[in-house]
C-alpha cells in the first residue's frame, strides 16, 4: 500500500506541474499578444504589430511582481521622423505589466539604407558607401571630387560631418572643398524624435548594407499619449 500511495503522489505532483507549466504558456503567450499592441502604438512609426517574446521561467512569478525580466522586439520596418528604419530589434529588461509600459533598460538596433538616408536628408546628395564611410560626388573644374562623410550619434539625431576630401584621386585638405558645397554638406543633421521617451542613439556605424544606428536608455516610456 505504501508503493502505491507514493505512486500516487508522484502522479499527482506531476499533474500540478504540468499544469502549473501550462498556465504558465497561456498567461506569457496572451501577455505577448498585449504587450505587442502596447508597444506597437509606443514605438512611434512602426508599420505593424512586433514579435515579442518574454523571456525567463517561471513567467508566473514575473507577472505576479509586476515586472518581465527580458523582452525582445523585432519588426521589419520602422519610419521615425521621415527617417526609414529596416531590422528593428529592440531588447527591454524590467518591463512593468501595467500601463504606461516603462522599461528599466532599452537598447534599439536598426539599419537604415543608402537611400533613406538620402530622402531624410534636408539637401539632394547621391550617397555611395565605401568601405566604412559615406561618399558623396561632384565635379569641379571636370575633376571628380569626392567627399567623405561621417555620421554620428547627437542625441536624438543623427549629424554628418565631412572628414575628407579626394580630388582626382588625391587627398586635400578639407578647408578646400568649394564653398557652394561646403555651405551645403555643413550641419547636415537627420532627426530622429520618433524615438521613444529616455532613449538616445549611442552609435552610428556605416556597414555595407547600410548605416546601423544604436540607441540606448533606462526608465524609457512607451506611451503615445505622453
Amino acid at each position: 500500500m505504501r508503493g502505491r500511495s507514493v505512486v500516487w503522489s508522484v502522479v499527482v505532483v506531476g499533474v500540478l506541474v504540468a499544469g502549473a507549466a501550462v498556465a504558465d504558456g497561456v498567461v506569457r503567450e496572451r501577455t505577448q499578444e498585449t504587450l505587442s499592441t502596447s508597444l506597437h502604438t509606443g514605438i512611434v512609426g512602426l508599420d505593424s504589430a512586433p514579435d515579442v517574446t518574454i523571456g525567463g521561467f517561471p513567467f508566473l512569478t514575473q507577472v505576479l511582481a509586476g515586472q518581465l525580466d527580458d523582452v525582445t522586439v523585432t519588426a521589419p520596418a520602422a519610419t521615425l521622423d521621415g527617417l526609414r528604419l529596416q531590422q528593428v530589434d529592440v531588447h527591454l529588461t524590467g518591463v512593468s505589466t501595467s500601463q504606461p509600459t516603462v522599461a528599466r533598460s532599452a537598447r534599439l538596433t536598426a539599419v537604415a539604407s543608402v537611400a533613406d538616408i538620402e530622402a531624410a536628408l534636408a539637401v539632394p546628395v547621391d550617397l555611395a558607401i565605401q568601405g566604412d564611410a559615406l561618399v558623396t560626388s561632384a565635379t569641379v573644374l571636370g575633376l571628380a571630387l569626392d567627399v567623405v562623410l561621417e555620421p554620428r550619434p547627437a542625441g536624438r539625431a543623427i549629424e554628418v560631418d565631412v572628414a575628407g576630401l579626394s580630388l582626382a584621386g588625391v587627398s586635400v585638405p578639407t578647408d578646400e572643398l568649394p564653398a557652394a558645397l561646403r555651405d551645403q554638406l555643413t550641419g547636415l543633421r537627420i532627426p530622429v524624435d520618433g524615438l521613444p521617451q529616455g532613449m538616445e542613439l549611442t552609435e552610428v556605424e556605416v556597414q555595407p548594407d547600410g548605416v546601423r544606428l544604436t540607441a540606448e536608455g533606462t526608465d524609457v516610456v512607451f506611451d503615445t499619449t505622453s
